[in-house]
């Protein structure tokens, strides 16, 4: 029997998605975004604060992939996702 039958393959679609987005946001991003901004002659205020948003969205990022997983495996949990992703809004 395959023990991945059960498994809803839309959510897991979203979390590789989300999970692509992660990857060119930390790897990308990090490289032609965040560093010139913290090298940038600004207040330290100002550099904490895009530091922090950087970071935040990164950790959002996380949690809705964790989400999309854990509701691929778990059909009472669609409910908690729809809530997750539309945070943003």
């Amino acid at each position: 029997m395959n023990k991945f039958k059960h498994i809803n393959r839309f959510f897991m679609e979203a979390a590789v998605v989300c999970l692509a987005t992660l990857v060119a946001h930390v790897v990308l991003g990090t490289q032609h975004i965040a560093s010139p901004l913290l090298s940038a002659d600004l207040a330290p205020v100002l550099k904490h604060v895009a530091l922090f948003c950087w970071l935040t969205v990164g950790l959002v990022a996380l949690v809705m992939i964790v989400a999309f997983v854990f509701a691929a495996f778990n059909n009472a949990s669609r409910q908690l996702v729809v809530a997750i992703s539309n945070q943003s809004r």
